[in-house]
């Protein structure tokens, strides 16, 4: 395998991991939500809510791999100012 095949193929599966880090944050929001709801009877204020805060912890994921602001940074501990 050529150097620039791998290269691709890393990035295309970081792509993918971005689609479902955001699909699989909304779910969890949401099945949170339906939770509270269905042990408090306030429907649906509660899924409406974590959805919006699932899908906001999707996004930011979305926004730091695509700034640079990855786990490599907070790994070593610098920050990019």
């Amino acid at each position: 395998m050529r150097p620039s095949e791998s290269k691709e193929t890393r990035s295309l599966v970081r792509l993918a991991g971005l689609g479902v880090d955001l699909v699989v944050s909304t779910l969890v929001g949401g099945a949170i939500g339906w939770w509270l709801d269905r042990l408090t009877g306030w429907s649906p204020l509660f899924l409406i809510v974590f959805l919006v805060f699932g899908a906001a912890a999707g996004f930011l994921t979305i926004y730091r791999a695509v700034t640079g602001d990855d786990d490599e940074d907070m790994k070593s501990g610098a920050r990019k100012r």
